[in-house]
């Protein structure tokens, strides 16, 4: 299992109430700035682009949209080639992707 500097994140402040703003500045504390980034600074697909094949792998935390654009850049980035591995940390209010890929819900998030 890859180690929490290895991997590569974006974050939805604006998810999950307070949740994804709280949790971006947790990892900005902890991180080296260019590994966690806020998705109104850069697109998803432009991200999985840059870190494609340069990282153990990319976590979208947020709702179903992050997510999403995430899994299609890192598809789209990849070509012919295998893409980078992302990770769902659910965020948002719905969270039905992470349902139905049957990701574990229950459980706050500690942020501090």
């Amino acid at each position: 299992m890859p180690r929490p500097d290895e991997l590569v994140y974006l974050v939805n402040p604006l998810s999950g109430g307070q949740a994804g703003r709280r949790l971006l500045a947790a990892l900005r504390r902890r991180l080296p700035a260019d590994r966690v980034h806020a998705t109104a600074d850069i697109p998803a697909a432009e991200l999985a682009a840059r870190w494609h094949g340069r990282t153990a792998g990319l976590v979208a935390c947020g709702g179903d949209g992050t997510a999403a654009s995430l899994l299609e850049g890192a598809f789209r980035a990849a070509g012919q080639a295998a893409p980078t591995p992302v990770a769902i940390l659910p965020l948002g209010t719905g969270n039905d992707l992470a349902r139905v890929a049957h990701a574990p819900l229950a459980g706050g998030l500690d942020a501090r």
